[in-house]
């Protein structure tokens, strides 16, 4: 094949960033290439983006305990601290997707930190949590910070860290899951991605693959490409989790790969090859230098393509590219050039269209050196530990900076799968979709085996969150969120009926804080029915009122506030559910061994029942029962609620507050607001039904009936659902009087709806025109305990902690020096260390041993 070389890419990215092209013969293609390249610059500086990494002090957690974290917010650019947005949103969200907790925190210099109490009544599982500045909204879900923590069974006796139990929902208590579960078709499958992005007949192309199981796990393969005759074109053989690679040159007709997976053989057809087009092949093995094969077909005439270099949103070097009577050519970019991190190659014609493009890693490995040591070897209990940091940059010279530190008792501490620190998270996790597993192994030694790994994650799981049509110009990038410079109160104003924009309606606003202090404001609606407010920052929840006016007049209007921008809740991925030190208790089935109900029957679910279901009579006002002792879980609680062993509650104001937010139609009594709100209530000839079981409900901690009571949803505070309905029937006894004064026998197999009014209930309601709720400031933060043992006597009780120290901001010196101390837990003979930072500039540093 002829090939024409072109060893050197004129332009590298400067600080202003514009462009300069090759000079072209032809020159109005040459002035269109320089109008794409140039977009680039107006793009990063007019639509910079933004990443948020979370350091935690652990890898697992139990109930009951704390999850401690640091935050980092970056420009995606530089990876250097953000100026930009100054409120961060951090979730702790259920195995089914429900958010247990939402938090508001104030960034200041790219940095904040908080926590999550995680709750003993809470049920174990593997909960998620994200994090995101709204402005990062505009970009795709996948790309808000996620983390997924396997949260294990409180110890039965205190310091057992041994057993990591999460024990599964029971079947029959199932909750609306807001997550979608992994689907596939079949047991197996397997995805193939020509390099550059199609196969083109005659020209010869690398074609990666991945291998996947029923639940997406990783599968080892083997087998062959056959054409079109049945023969053999290439090998098959998965080489790292899964991912492989194969050359051939395509022909007319189609590709089957057969596979051997688990004993059985399977066979999927490649993707078709295009009759014409271009391809692209590239070498990233050689030290220093990245070489680009681009190829075209024969029957194309000669053509002028353009090629970018572009990292994290900047464009860091372009050509041309002149395809000839050589149909090939080959590039060659020094390393350089580019950055740490993934860098997007793209191929493109003068129309702005992408012809092929492709992602490569690039390692400097310019990291800041962080060396820790502590005055001992072995602490003894309680005894004060010292350890010395040390922070130096790649030259050698001290870094001045605030870095988090947590450091763990080694024996407690628990495995997570998922080994992602802030330097493989900046660098790889944040720039790919999907989850990644084991990020941190392509960082811990330079090897071939280890990069030839990494550049099969970047053709298979390489698709960034970088458009290069918006960032060239040929497409609209459309803008829906802000950048949050304050706390603001955003919404919009429609008519009641025809839910249209009102514009030039006056709002008024004005907010009870929880100190008892006050904001008002006023502002006017713009042409699309918008208003904002610009808060004063303050903590907590307070009461906001909103109430609009035209001409000078309250008058009624929907009033609805832009809050409701949570991301969709992903979908687990395989490798995100597993832990092998986790044991799983299963409870699909609700059936179960008299033997087995000591161990795996929640607290409370099991009735009283008479032993050989002997019945009583009701002559009689008391029987004596023999002792039972049930033990077991506790049901979810929702955190401040303290309505009894609830599987749901709802806080009714919130949830309406919600689909006013919303635009929507709003249930007007308590049946239509649970059938709304949850899929599992049904009402039918038989009356209201949950889960296909007869439902009764009590009024005020007073028995009310069958069904649920005829009450307003303004009239109502809280609605819980309990189904073990053991134990919220028992103090009624048996038998009790329903909403008619009938005597109503209850089988022990109810769902009980707890239903709680305002007081004496009156109905919540406003005067026209105005709109009552509440509003969310930033959220308290908490101080790490550390306790003191220097002067006083030692504890009597043992010592558990698990993690010995945290704590988010402690700062080096002008010698990169930081000394931290804290006394020992009652059993800690070794330490786990962690410590990140990244600093303005984009320098990354973590130690972790």
């Amino acid at each position: 094949m002829n090939m024409r070389i072109q060893t050197l890419l004129l332009f590298v990215g400067a600080v202003t960033a514009t462009v300069v092209l090759k000079a072209s013969n032809n020159a109005p293609v040459s002035q269109q290439f320089t109008s794409f390249t140039q977009h680039f610059a107006i793009f990063a500086k007019d639509y910079p983006q933004e990443k948020v990494y979370l350091h935690f002090d652990n890898t697992a957690y139990f109930l009951g305990e704390t999850i401690w974290f640091k935050a980092y917010v970056v420009t995606a650019e530089r990876n250097g601290l953000s100026p930009l947005s100054k409120t961060l949103y951090a979730e702790l969200v259920t195995p089914e997707g429900n958010i247990v907790t939402t938090k508001k925190y104030k960034i200041e210099n790219g940095q904040c930190h908080g926590e999550f109490q995680l709750p003993d009544s809470m049920y174990s599982g593997f909960y998620e949590v994200r994090a995101y500045t709204r402005y990062m909204l505009n970009q795709e879900k996948e790309y808000i910070f996620s983390r997924v923590f396997p949260v294990y069974e409180k110890p039965k006796n205190a310091g057992e860290y041994n057993l990591r139990k999460i024990r599964e929902r029971y079947y029959s208590q199932r909750v609306p899951d807001q997550r979608k579960a992994y689907e596939q078709k079949g047991t197996f499958v397997m995805s193939f991605y020509p390099e550059g992005g199609n196969l083109v007949t005659g020209l010869k192309s690398k074609v990666a693959f991945k291998a996947a199981g029923k639940e997406g796990e990783n599968a080892i393969v083997s087998g062959e490409v056959l054409d079109a005759s049945g023969d053999k074109v290439a090998d098959i053989e998965t080489t790292y989790l899964g991912m492989g690679a194969f050359e051939f040159t395509p022909r007319a007709g189609r590709y089957t790969a057969k596979v051997r997976y688990a004993d059985k053989e399977y066979s999927f057809e490649l993707p078709q090859a295009l009759s014409a087009g271009f391809t692209m092949m590239v070498d990233n093995s050689e030290n220093g230098k990245v070489e680009i094969l681009v190829q075209k077909s024969p029957q194309l005439a000669t053509d002028t393509l353009g090629i970018t270099f572009s990292s994290r949103g900047r464009l860091y070097a372009s050509d041309n590219v002149i395809t000839g009577d050589e149909n090939a050519t080959v590039l060659s970019i020094s390393c350089r050039l580019l950055p740490s991190g993934v860098s997007q190659i793209t191929l493109f014609n003068k129309v702005g269209e992408v012809l092929c493009e492709r992602l490569v890693f690039v390692n400097h490995n310019s990291q800041m050196k962080i060396t820790a040591g502590q005055d001992k070897r072995v602490y003894q209990p309680f005894e004060k530990v010292n350890m010395d940091f040390q922070f130096n940059d790649l030259k050698g010279n001290p870094v001045e900076t605030t870095f988090s530190v947590a450091v763990r008792d080694a024996a407690s501490s628990t495995y997570n799968p998922y080994n992602d620190n802030i330097l493989s998270n900046l660098l790889l996790s944040s720039e790919l979709k999907g989850y990644i597993k084991n990020p941190g192994y392509y960082f811990e030694s330079d090897n071939p085996a280890r990069g030839a790994a990494l550049d099969l994650l970047m053709l298979t799981q390489g698709w960034s969150r970088y458009v290069w049509k918006q960032m060239a110009g040929v497409a609209k990038h459309e803008v829906k969120h802000p950048i949050e410079k304050k706390l603001v109160i955003e919404g919009h104003v429609l008519s009641l009926t025809k839910k249209k924009p009102k514009p030039n309606v006056e709002v008024l606003m004005f907010m009870t804080l929880p100190d008892s202090t006050s904001q008002r404001g006023t502002c006017m609606t713009d042409n699309e029915g918008k208003f904002s407010f610009v808060l004063t920052d303050f903590k907590g929840k307070a009461k906001l009122t909103l109430q609009t006016k035209e001409n000078g007049i309250r008058k009624e209007n929907n009033i609805i506030l832009d809050r409701m921008f949570s991301p969709e809740y992903k979908c687990y991925s395989f490798m995100e559910k597993q832990n092998p030190e986790s044991v799983i208790v299963r409870t699909d089935s609700i059936s179960v061994k008299e033997d087995t109900l000591n161990t795996i029957i929640p607290k409370d679910i099991a009735l009283l029942k008479p032993e050989n279901d002997v019945k009583f009579s009701i002559d009689k006002k008391n029987h004596q029962l023999k002792e039972v002792v049930v033990k077991g879980k506790k049901k979810f609680i929702r955190e401040g609620e303290g309505l009894g062993n609830a599987n749901i509650v709802y806080d009714v104001e919130t949830s309406v507050d919600d689909l006013i937010d919303k635009a929507e139609d709003l249930p007007v009594s308590i049946g239509e607001f649970l059938i709304h709100s949850n899929p599992y209530f049904l009402y039918g000839v038989s009356g209201c039904r949950y889960k296909g079981k007869k439902v009764v409900s009590i009024l005020n901690n007073n028995f009310w009936g069958s069904g649920v009571p005829a009450l307003l949803i303004n009239e109502v505070k809280t609605i819980t659902i309990h189904e073990s309905s053991g134990t919220s029937l028992r103090y009624l006894g048996q038998i009790a009087p329903d909403n008619e004064g009938n005597m109503f026998q209850l089988s022990g197999d109810e769902v009980v709806v707890f239903v709680y009014t305002y007081k004496d209930l009156h109905i919540r309601t406003t005067p026209e025109g105005i709109h009552q709720t509440s509003f969310l400031g930033y959220a308290y933060t908490k101080e790490f305990f550390q306790p003191n043992y220097e002067k006083a006597l030692l504890p009597d009780e043992k010592d558990y902690r698990r993690t010995l120290y945290w704590n988010p901001d402690v700062k080096t010196d002008a010698n990169g020096k930081a000394t931290i101390s804290f006394f020992n837990n009652g059993s800690c003979k070794a330490m786990n260390v962690s410590a990140e930072t990244v600093t303005e500039r984009g320098v990354i540093g973590v130690m972790c041993k």
